[in-house]
């Protein structure tokens, strides 16, 4: 058995256009999605959206660490749990290279200590409630109290 993660997810605050552009891009290049371009095996392209492949990643490994465990709200709007200034609305926003050093380097990533035939958190690696990072301004919020 393994762990298969889908890393683009469209959520309300992402524009019809973005999205569609986004759709249409893959779409394109891989009409019937199979080409998995995170495998090891893999040649991402060099950049996506207009910016480098590995920065859209990074986004949507944030976005997926929000959405896989958020419960009401954060389900609603992940951008807002990342960015409770509201100045990050959509990947759009979320790629500024302001927010960089956040998404590449500070913030957890999405991973599973196993995969299990259901939902166990135990299993399921950092839990965005407890590990995840929120932006505030450039700084982290463990310095910010």
């Amino acid at each position: 058995m393994s762990c298969t993660i889908s890393r683009y997810v469209a959520t309300s605050g992402e524009s019809q256009t973005k999205r569609k552009g986004l759709t249409e891009n893959v779409l394109q290049t891989d009409p019937y999605q199979l080409n998995n371009l995170l495998h090891h095996s893999a040649t991402p392209p060099a950049t996506l959206l207009g910016v480098p492949f590995h920065k859209v990643i990074a986004r949507l490994d944030a976005l997926l660490f929000v959405l896989k465990s958020c419960k009401a709200q954060t389900c609603v709007r992940p951008w807002h749990a990342l960015h409770p200034a509201g100045n990050v609305q959509n990947l759009n926003d979320a790629l500024s290279g302001r927010f960089d050093v956040f998404y590449e380097q500070q913030q957890k990533k999405v991973n599973f200590n196993r995969c299990e035939m259901g939902q166990i958190i135990g299993s399921e690696g950092p839990q965005f409630e407890s590990d995840g990072l929120v932006y505030r301004q450039g700084v982290r919020w463990s310095e910010w109290v």
